[in-house]
């Protein structure tokens, strides 16, 4: 889930990266765009290797 709040002074995007450690969150700033993306490995067995990946993307007012 996620919030998005802007007035002429601030900027504010929510997302809920709970499931997610520090490590594998990665924020860039560039000239209109604010990317938030994560990226983990749950688990490997027998079948092979779960994994969880998001990119999200917001336009800077």
């Amino acid at each position: 889930l996620q919030a998005i709040k802007f007035d002429e002074k601030e900027f504010e995007v929510k997302v809920n990266v709970s499931a997610y450690q520090p490590e594998d969150l990665e924020v860039k700033v560039t000239q209109d765009r604010l990317t938030v993306s994560g990226k983990h490995e749950d688990q490997t067995d027998e079948f092979g290797v779960v994994s969880r990946e998001f990119t999200r993307h917001f336009a800077i007012p």
